[in-house]
């Protein structure tokens, strides 16, 4: 593959754009009082819970510690439930059933953005889109 010419004002839409989804994530999840560290350990607890501190922090590379005050917190906020297991000294955490309700409220609010967003973009525009967002994906696997 021939090596093309650099252009620095594309890499500087594309922080702009990633700043914007940034700033569209924080208004979200400020509404729900979560930060994106709160948000991405409910989302692996959604997907595989449940899960002891000790797997959950070996699976989000976050200390012990700050793990365990950001668990403290969303249970606080009535996000998370602790099970003692038999092992008196592990705990298995999951989410509660209000937690699910409201990542499902935060998926529609993020889904609902989205259709908004792309509502005036024609089918093939959005395609192509697809196509190019999947070739710089590919990019940073190689």
């Amino acid at each position: 593959m021939e090596n093309r010419e650099f252009n620095p004002t594309l890499v500087k839409e594309i922080m702009l754009f990633n700043q914007q989804i940034s700033d569209l994530q924080l208004k979200i999840l400020t509404t729900y009082q979560l930060t994106l560290s709160h948000f991405n350990l409910l989302l692996y607890l959604k997907e595989k819970s449940p899960l002891s501190l000790k797997q959950l922090t070996h699976l989000t590379q976050t200390e012990k510690s700050t793990l365990s005050r950001q668990v403290t917190n969303l249970m606080a906020q009535q996000w998370l439930m602790k099970e003692q297991t038999l092992d008196k000294r592990v705990y298995l955490i999951h989410l509660t059933s209000e937690g699910l309700e409201k990542l499902a409220k935060i998926d529609i609010e993020f889904n609902d953005t989205w259709k908004t967003l792309f509502s005036a973009w024609p089918e093939d525009e959005q395609q192509l889109l697809f196509i190019l967002l999947g070739r710089i994906n590919r990019n940073f696997k190689n």
